[in-house]
């Protein structure tokens, strides 16, 4: 998201890292994925426990405590760093680099030097890149991935049983102790070597947008990755929309002598001046970005019917070829009009020529290349051999449909029921289903598992699972976060620029930026149409009504803390006795068997108790669970946890065994379970299962009381209001 932290950081290192990677000759792409990974791009980033400070064992360079001793750019380890410095210390102006003990190379001038930290990174992943090469990798990103985090060891005995045999299973050759510290690649241990190998190349292409910027930076051209040779662009993900959904082939040579569909190959006397996308007469073609409509030019020479959309600073794209033209000119889109046409022949498509969309960006007037947009596209859909396979996916339906839809699942946030990314293996199985229902629930969809043609069609418009991970909602971004910012605004009766009560649709248009602007402008906040940090806490204490519970577990409302309550004279204080009211006494406060259990919707934690119902029922069978009483005991017992340890939302619940493998317990996550930001509460399975309802209830009311009695107790920060999950 543009004005996010890593964006900040990357702004203020990518000179740094670029120039890193041309010195060591190393591919500046994988040089710049592995770097955000391993540490958002931060040359201070270290890895410090702060919802469980137990944890941070290890005594770090500069006297901080952390639970290792990996630091900076490419968090290498104290001795890792010692051996880099020792090999490549003198290239880089470090004198007697090969003769400094750790503590020297752990001195602050050599190890907080950015420059040379990413110097390092580039040298241990130029040879990483060769080594994994030796091994047999077949996905450059991947091999970097494996060597750099598991080490050369385990990461040379993955890379070489991956090329021997790559369906056996993880723990076949890494230990416990490392699968139980990389649940989302490894699982429990039974996932396959492929499977765990695919998702090392997903995570790194997290960062495809920086790393297209970093070969932009260096002059060249991309170089496509071997391991994904295909005609279908990679998603990069800076918030565009791919205009022909349902169609991802670039264009064959209509003639002879002629280049493929891509931009500036050659055209007789002329260069390509778009990108030719394949398609079928009657397929839609949306906008790929918000603008509006300037030019609608039916039977335009060449071009047939053309359609033409302002996007702003000085950017325009241009549609041709099309059959039916639907926008009109001064529409916006897509407020108004979502799909702009349809795929056609019209104009100069040679009659032996494939049916396709010739497609146009214009920067200041000049022509551009489509592509470097087209790859930031959150929105991109995949080419599907037979359309009819596409209107419907559900438990055992194989093949690149299934693929494209766990790709597009994974890019999205959504995981199975453990809270893992799904294995984009083309088959449709139990965890794929759970990653669908997930979707469904939290996009106001029946949760059915079975992703029929409305599913498919919000997964492809992108709504995004964490879209206010960074603390703020922005126009172009999707998802339920959104969903929770419309319902709000409408609670609070604000309208769009229509007039009208917001549309609850997930996705921040137009109408939703003016619903926020003028929330702004009530609040005495800047008047930017964005959600940011400010605006969602006020919007949160604005919303002064009872938690209202959607049918998904869903919060449309702040859960207002009873303990906490300010005495007023609709709330009554504890201590002072309350004023009568037309002459009637009062009724007695309810002793504690009269209130309310977790599981009744007015107690102050019924949402989180939802939450963590919904996640429990997501287990199915893996949880273990013998009837439904037990799974709502744990549930509450979950619930009660969590909010000890500080949560206040419950996004996911895995069941796991504790590295001693001598037990077995529940983990509650609030965030994003892949995210270092991510908060965790952990339970005994066989406690949560055992403790009562009632218990757990007590449990979580001691919280809140210690919570509103605590001397000098910070106050509760507000929470966004943009419906939890």
């Amino acid at each position: 998201m543009a004005g996010s932290k890593i964006d900040e950081r990357w702004d203020a290192s990518k000179q740094i890292l670029v120039d890193a990677a041309k010195r060591a000759g190393v591919d500046p792409e994988i040089m710049v994925k592995i770097a955000g990974f391993e540490s958002k791009y931060n040359s201070h980033a270290q890895p410090i426990a702060v919802t469980k400070p137990e944890n941070n064992t290890v005594r770090q360079w500069d006297g901080k405590m952390a639970i290792s001793s990996a630091y900076g750019y490419g968090q290498f380890l104290d001795d890792t760093w010692n051996r880099m410095i020792h090999k490549y210390g003198e290239k880089y102006g470090v004198p007697d680099a090969d003769k400094l003990s750790i503590a020297q190379t752990n001195a602050p001038a050599i190890r907080d030097n950015p420059r040379l930290q990413a110097a390092m990174l580039a040298e241990f992943t130029r040879e990483n890149v060769e080594k994994g090469a030796r091994l047999g990798g077949r996905d450059p990103d991947a091999n970097v991935y494996a060597l750099h985090n598991l080490g050369d060891k385990d990461g040379t005995a993955f890379l070489t049983a991956l090329k021997n045999n790559p369906n056996q299973r993880v723990d076949a050759i890494l230990s416990s102790k490392v699968i139980h510290g990389n649940a989302s690649l490894y699982g429990n241990g039974s996932v396959t070597l492929a499977e765990a190998y695919a998702r090392m190349g997903n995570f790194m292409d997290d960062y495809q947008k920086y790393a297209t910027e970093a070969r932009g930076m260096t002059g060249q051209a991309q170089t496509p990755n071997p391991a994904k040779t295909t005609d279908t662009p990679e998603p990069a993900r800076n918030g565009v929309n791919w205009p022909a959904p349902g169609n991802h082939n670039i264009n064959k040579a209509d003639k002879p002598g002629e280049g493929r569909g891509e931009f500036g190959t050659p055209r007789g006397d002329h260069r390509h001046g778009g990108v030719d996308i394949q398609g079928k007469v009657g397929d839609p073609i949306e906008s790929f970005m918000p603008g509006r409509v300037i030019a609608v030019k039916p039977n335009n020479g060449d071009a047939g019917n053309m359609i033409v959309i302002d996007h702003g600073n000085g950017l325009t794209s241009t549609y041709m070829h099309l059959d039916k033209m639907y926008a009109k000119v001064g529409q916006k889109v897509p407020e108004d009009v979502e799909v702009i046409g349809t795929m056609g022949r019209s104009g100069n498509t040679p009659r032996a020529g494939d049916t396709h969309l010739h497609f146009e960006i214009r920067k200041d007037g000049v022509r551009v290349d489509p592509m470097p947009y087209l790859n930031g596209a959150k929105q991109v859909d995949a080419p599907a051999a037979n359309p009819q396979a596409r209107s419907e996916l559900k438990l055992h339906d194989k093949g690149a449909d299934v693929e494209h839809l766990q790709k597009r699942l994974n890019d999205l946030g959504y995981t199975d029921a453990a809270g893992k990314k799904l294995a984009t293996d083309r088959d449709f199985g139990n965890h794929t289903r759970e990653a669908v229902e997930q979707f469904q629930r939290e996009n106001g969809l029946k949760a059915t598992g079975v992703a029929d043609k409305e599913t498919l069609r919000l997964v492809e418009k992108g709504m995004t699972r964490h879209a206010a991970a960074d603390g703020q909602l922005q126009p172009g971004e999707k998802g339920p976060d959104v969903r929770g910012l419309q319902e709000n605004l409408n609670q609070l009766g604000l309208t769009g620029s229509n007039g009208k009560p917001l549309k609850v649709d997930g996705d921040y248009g137009d109408n939703t930026r003016e619903a926020v602007r003028k929330f702004q402008t009530s609040h005495g906040l800047p008047q930017t149409g964005t959600a940011d940090r400010a605006t969602l806490e006020k919007l949160g204490e604005a919303v002064k009504f009872d938690p209202k519970i959607t049918a998904d577990g869903r919060v449309t409302g702040p859960v207002v803390d009873g303990a906490s309550r300010t005495p007023s004279a609709e709330q009554p204080s504890s201590t002072t006795p309350p004023p009568s009211t037309s002459g009637q006494t009062q009724p007695p406060q309810p002793s504690q068997a009269d209130k309310p259990s977790m599981a009744d919707p007015r107690h102050p934690d019924n949402a989180m108790y939802r939450q963590a119902l919904a996640n429990l029922e997501q287990l199915g069978p893996g949880g273990g669970f013998k009837s439904r009483e037990e799974m709502e005991r744990a549930a509450a017992a979950v619930t009660a946890d969590a909010r000890a340890s500080g949560l206040s939302a419950i996004d996911h619940i895995a069941r796991t065994n504790a590295a001693s493998g001598n037990q077995t317990l529940l983990v509650a996550v609030q965030g994003d379970p892949t995210s270092p930001a991510s908060k965790n509460a952990y339970i005994d399975y066989t406690q949560a299962t055992t403790q009562t309802l009632d218990q757990s209830s007590r449990m979580a009311e001691a919280t809140r009381t210690r919570e509103a009695t605590a001397p000098d107790a910070p106050q509760p920060e507000s929470r966004m209001v943009i419906g939890a999950r």
